[in-house]
């Protein structure tokens, strides 16, 4: 795989430009004198009346016209022994030695001169330097500039193409500068970063998050939005809090997949078309990520997307075929029975005296569906079967257990680029449901038995394996898995697994360092409704002064660079609870 990174140097490596500083670090009050002299040239070169070239070539001739070439060159190494390293920014040095590191081909592509950008470039492992030249006789310097050897503007992709032929080709090109004039070797990569003082802004990147109503959905909208990628945001209302967003780009109602599946790709696609750049594509609900993997021809020339292989995907998304394949791999599940109908349902329960269960729905998320033990008698099975599809029973693991949840995303390799283990510390509904209240916990074995499941799958791309201890055993249990973006997102990302963002990288096949460290401080809450229902419907709920603490700073739906989104958490929640549709996503 062919790779490489291209910088611009002045103002991008650089902390200020380097043919002035050369200038004035050689000619010390020389300088200015002759910089006032030459304030037209300036001015018209501002107005873009005269060229770079052109005005580079009045500034340097002042100084060196007619000057022995030796001399200049002595000048140059000078300036390179003990002044160029004083202006070269921190950041982008490190930057430069973990791209070499990671065996990408460097070019550096300036404006200025090779006397002095070469020795530094082969001192800081770059493999080509393309840059202007002047005009020299007879080791004497004419200092003209033909503006065929001007690297600046639309020259550097002229001259980047003469020198690399086939760079076009390239499977990865990452470019780096700081002006409009580097737009033009910039609009060729697959990456390409502004660097501003010490920032450094991706470009000209898309995503499409689907799904904006949830929680998890917000959370990769900012951290998207936050890399400075514009973030497509799709929902079957406006009233979707991620739409409200401040890192939301732009808004699409498209109605959801299980009310009318046919127009949901219709409109999806011809979303994706409309993106000024492949975008990469976050499906993030189960039944979103179900229709991109049967649908997979229709997307994946038109966008980027990670997706487990079919029947990976079959297996996940049933609670049924992941405990038989669970079981399969030697993994520790409670105690289950498979029976084939309602009736076969209840002779289990009645011939093996069970009292403490529990009934879920094959498919599905949250409490919808749940059933436990001796309340499920005032509900008719056959109905319930009928509502939501085949049922498995499961022994009840005691609810005083440790629910653990550990997040994984690996790359098309299959190999582990992230993990994050997380506790559940309260949960809506209390008998059980989503995770109101969590905090990161390191648990190695967890972790490699949540791997070795998803290996076993050939899993590609983001899934949370959920896992509850069982007091009686002494042993933590599997639960299920979730094969998309959890509901506790936001715990990971501020911890320091921004799993938004590696999947954004992994989709364009972009290198990603592994990380397996992790900030283990954070609480993060699920606050609106989801901790208050909590709190009012627990009987040994904690104080209200405890309920309070730090509310605001733990809350999910707090940001201090998103408070239109925070403020729509609440006001899109309020208004949707008008609709009853909508009534049963507060359990999840």
């Amino acid at each position: 795989m062919k790779k490489v990174v291209i910088f611009d140097f002045d103002h991008t490596i650089t902390k200020k430009d380097s043919f002035n500083d050369f200038l004035k670090y050689t000619f010390k009050n020389k300088f200015y004198f002759v910089m006032l002299k030459s304030a037209l040239w300036i001015i018209l070169y501002k107005f873009n009346i005269i060229s770079n070239a052109k005005v580079k070539t009045k500034i340097f001739q002042s100084f060196y016209k007619n000057k022995d070439y030796n001399q200049y060159s002595k000048d140059c190494q000078k300036y390179v022994q003990n002044q160029l390293d004083n202006i070269i920014k921190d950041n982008m040095k490190n930057l430069i030695s973990s791209y070499h590191n990671n065996k990408y081909q460097l070019i550096l592509l300036s404006a200025s001169f090779k006397e002095w950008l070469e020795p530094w470039a082969k001192k800081n492992n770059f493999d080509k330097v393309i840059c202007s030249s002047f005009v020299i006789n007879n080791n004497v310097i004419d200092g003209n500039i033909l503006e065929n050897y001007s690297c600046y503007s639309k020259n550097k992709l002229k001259m980047l193409k003469e020198n690399v032929p086939d760079i076009l080709y390239y499977e990865d090109i990452i470019a780096y500068g700081d002006s409009k004039s580097d737009k033009y070797f910039m609009d060729i990569a697959n990456q390409s970063y502004l660097v501003k003082n010490n920032k450094i802004i991706l470009l000209n990147e898309y995503a499409i998050v689907t799904d904006g109503l949830w929680r998890k959905s917000v959370s990769a909208i900012r951290s998207l939005g936050k890399k400075n990628i514009n973030v497509i945001v799709t929902g079957d209302t406006y009233l979707s809090t991620g739409m409200w967003s401040r890192y939301c780009t732009k808004k699409v109602k498209i109605p959801s997949v299980n009310n009318d599946s046919k127009l949901f790709g219709q409109k999806l696609v011809a979303t994706i078309k409309k993106c000024l750049k492949k975008p990469v594509l976050f499906p993030m609900e189960e039944a979103t990520i179900l229709w991109c993997s049967e649908n997979y021809n229709l997307i994946k020339d038109i966008s980027y997307i990670l997706l487990p292989p079919n029947e990976a995907m079959k297996i996940a998304l049933s609670k049924s075929l992941t405990i038989k394949h669970a079981l399969k791999e030697k993994i520790p599940c409670p105690k289950t029975y498979f029976p084939k109908n309602a009736d076969e349902l209840q002779n289990i329960i009645k011939e093996e005296q069970l009292s403490d269960y529990v009934i879920k729905p094959y498919h599905g998320s949250g409490s919808a569906g749940l059933l436990y033990g001796e309340s499920s008698q005032d509900v008719d099975l056959k109905d319930h079967w009928k509502q939501y599809g085949e049922l498995i029973l499961q022994e009840r693991i005691p609810s005083d257990g440790d629910g653990v949840g550990v997040s994984i995303i690996m790359d098309r390799s299959h190999n582990v680029k992230a993990y994050f283990a997380h506790r559940r510390v309260e949960q809506y509904p209390n008998s059980g449901g989503p995770s109101t209240q969590r905090i990161g916990i390191n648990n190695p074995d967890l972790v490699n038995k949540s791997i070795k499941l998803l290996k076993s799958l050939d899993w590609v791309g983001v899934a949370m394996v959920e896992w509850k201890y069982n007091k009686t055993t002494n042993e933590y249990v599997l639960m299920e898995i979730n094969p998309r973006f959890w509901g506790s997102l936001e715990l990971a990302v501020r911890s320091g697994v921004d799993f938004p963002y590696l999947y954004y990288q992994l989709a364009k096949n972009r290198d990603v360092e592994e990380i397996t460290n992790y900030d283990t401080t954070y609480n993060c809450r699920w606050l609106l409704p989801g901790d208050i229902l909590r709190y009012l419907t627990k009987k040994d709920r904690e104080s209200l002064p405890k309920f309070c603490h730090n509310m605001l700073k733990n809350a999910e739906e707090w940001d201090k660079t998103d408070k239109r989104g925070f403020l729509a958490s609440i006001w899109c929640q309020a208004l949707l609870i008008i609709n009853p549709k909508y009534w049963k996503y507060i359990r999840k």
